[in-house]
C-alpha cells in the first residue's frame, strides 16, 4: 500500500486490511488527521493486488494531468493518491491494446521515469513500451528516427523520455549493424529505456533551465547509474546484462575491453553521449548529428573498440538522419526524411530557399545525385519555420526509396 503518498483528508477508494486479512478501513473512509494516518500505518495496512494495480493506474492519470499542466511536471511525490478509481483501471493493460503513436509511447515512458522507485507494478508497462517501439523500428526505422529527432527539438515535451526512446533506436540499429546477439539487443533496449529512471524528473527540469548545472545537480547526474540500477532491482528486473548496462553506461570501463559486456556497454554509452550532444539546452546550442558524430569519432579514434562502435553507429543512423536538417549546395534548407545508401546521402525534402522563404509545396529528392548535394548539417535552433509535417511525410511516401543495405 502506498503509505508515503497518503495525506490527511484523503479518501480511501479501496478496502484496507491487516496482514491477517482483518478489515481495518472500508473503502470510502476518510483519513482525518496525521494521528489516524499513523495508526493506520502501525497496522501494516494491505490491499488486494487488483485494487493496488487499479489505484496505481488512477494515480498515473493524476501524474500525467499534472505534467500536462506544468511544463516541468509536478514531482510524483507531491501528487496524492486519487480518491476514486474508474472501472477501466481494473482492466489489465495489453500490448495488443496499445494503438498509440510515438508521442503516446513518450508520455507513457515519461510517467514511468517520473515515478522512479514509487511505481508499484512497472514491468508490464515497461514490456509494453519495449515491444511496441521495437515493432515500430523494425517496421520503419526511418519513420521512427524522423519522429524522434523532431521530438528531440522540443524539450518541453519531456526530454528524459525522448532521450531514452532515441537512445533505444540508435542502440538497436547499431547493434544490428554490429551483428550483436538478439538477447544482447533486447538487453540494450531495456537498458536504454531505464538507464536514467533515477533522475527522470530532474533531467526534464535541467533541459529547460537557463542557468548552468549546480554542484548538487552534477552530483545527481554522476550518481544516476547506481540509483537507476538499484531502482530496477527493486522492480524485480533480474536480467544481469540489463543491470550491468544500466550500472556502467556512464563509464564503460576500458579495463573490460574484449570481454563480453564491454561492446554493448560502449554501444549504450556512445548512444547516450550522441543524443545528449544533439539535444538543445537553454545554456548551449545543440550540435547537428554530423557534428555530434564527428566529435564522438574523434574522441574514440585512439580506441579500436570505440572507433568500431562509432563507425557502426554513423553507418546505422546516417550523418543526416531522418528528422534532422541540412543546407543544400544551392542554399536551400531541407529536412532529411530517409537514410540513403551512404551515411551522407539521405533523401531530403527542401523546406525553404536560399533567402529563407518557405516552399509552398514539398517534394523528396535524392542527395546522392550530384545536382542535389548537401553542403552541411544544421542544428534544430536555426530552423524557425512552421513546418507542415504531414505534407512532408506525404512527399516522402510518394517517392519509392530503396532501403539502405
Amino acid at each position: 500500500m502506498p503509505q508515503n503518498l497518503l495525506v490527511p483528508g484523503a479518501v480511501l477508494p479501496v478496502d484496507v486490511v491487516n496482514p491477517q486479512g482483518q478489515l481495518v478501513l472500508r473503502r470510502g473512509a476518510v483519513l482525518e488527521d496525521v494521528a489516524q494516518l499513523d495508526r493506520l500505518c502501525a497496522h501494516k495496512p494491505c490491499i488486494s493486488p487488483e485494487d493496488a494495480r487499479a489505484w496505481q493506474r488512477a494515480y498515473e492519470r493524476e501524474v500525467q494531468r499534472a505534467m500536462r499542466s506544468n511544463a516541468q511536471g509536478k514531482p510524483p511525490e507531491q501528487v496524492p493518491m486519487p480518491a476514486a478509481i474508474d472501472e477501466q483501471d481494473y482492466v489489465e493493460p495489453s500490448t495488443h491494446l496499445f494503438r498509440g503513436d510515438w508521442l503516446d509511447a513518450q508520455e507513457l515512458l515519461r510517467v514511468l521515469l517520473f515515478h522512479g522507485g514509487l511505481f508499484m507494478d512497472p514491468m508490464p508497462r515497461l514490456r509494453m513500451i519495449e515491444e511496441r517501439v521495437t515493432h515500430w523500428i523494425q517496421t520503419d526505422a526511418d519513420d521512427s528516427l524522423f519522429r524522434l529527432f523532431q521530438t528531440l527539438a522540443k524539450p518541453a515535451l519531456g526530454y528524459s523520455a525522448t532521450h531514452a526512446l532515441l537512445c533505444l533506436t540508435v542502440t538497436q540499429l547499431t547493434a544490428e549493424k554490429l551483428g550483436l546477439d538478439v538477447q544482447v539487443q533486447r538487453a540494450l533496449r531495456y537498458a536504454a529505456l531505464t538507464m536514467n529512471i533515477g533522475i527522470g524528473r530532474i533531467q526534464d527540469a535541467m533541459a529547460l533551465q537557463s542557468t548552468p548545472l549546480t554542484a548538487e545537480q552534477r552530483a545527481q547526474v554522476q550518481a544516476r547509474p547506481k540509483i537507476s540500477h538499484d531502482i530496477l532491482q527493486g522492480f524485480g528486473l533480474n536480467d544481469p546484462l540489463v543491470l550491468d548496462l544500466v550500472r556502467w553506461h556512464h563509464e564503460p570501463a576500458h579495463e573490460l575491453a574484449h570481454q563480453d559486456h564491454y561492446l554493448p556497454r560502449l554501444v549504450l554509452h556512445m548512444a547516450n553521449v550522441l543524443v545528449a550532444k544533439m539535444a538543445a539546452r537553454q545554456t548551449r546550442a545543440s550540435l547537428s548529428p554530423k557534428s555530434a558524430e564527428r566529435a564522438m569519432y574523434l574522441t574514440a579514434s585512439n580506441d579500436q573498440d570505440s572507433a568500431t562502435v562509432s563507425a557502426a553507429m554513423a553507418a546505422a543512423v546516417g550523418f543526416f538522419p531522418p528528422g534532422s536538417y541540412v543546407v543544400m549546395n544551392n542554399g536551400d534548407t531541407a529536412i532529411s526524411v530517409r537514410r540513403g545508401h551512404n551515411a551522407n546521402t539521405p533523401w531530403v525534402v527542401p523546406i525553404s530557399d536560399a533567402r529563407g522563404l518557405p516552399y509552398g509545396q514539398y517534394a523528396a529528392i535524392d542527395t546522392s545525385l550530384r545536382a542535389h548535394g548537401i553542403a552541411q548539417g544544421l542544428n534544430f535552433e536555426r530552423v524557425r519555420l512552421n513546418l507542415q509535417i504531414d505534407k512532408i511525410l506525404q512527399a516522402r511516401d510518394r517517392t519509392a526509396v530503396l532501403r539502405p543495405a
